[in-house]
């Protein structure tokens, strides 16, 4: 499997809380926690979306990026 971007990867992590958790629960962090903060917009950004949709997403963004 090839390596994929940083971009990719919060895609990934979005999804995955979407799938895990659900909508996003927790406060966004401060300023200066920058990887913190690319996360929790990751996954906030999925807000609304079912757990099967983002499951969707994120095999179907497996299967592509691993080709």
């Amino acid at each position: 499997m090839k390596k994929i971007s940083q971009d990719q990867q919060l895609l990934l992590y979005g999804w995955f809380k979407q799938v895990k958790e659900g909508d996003c629960n927790t406060a966004k962090p401060g300023m200066l926690d920058f990887s913190g903060k690319a996360k929790w917009e990751a996954w906030n950004k999925n807000k609304g979306m079912s757990k099967d949709e983002a499951m969707q997403k994120y095999v179907e963004a497996v299967n592509q990026w691993k080709s």
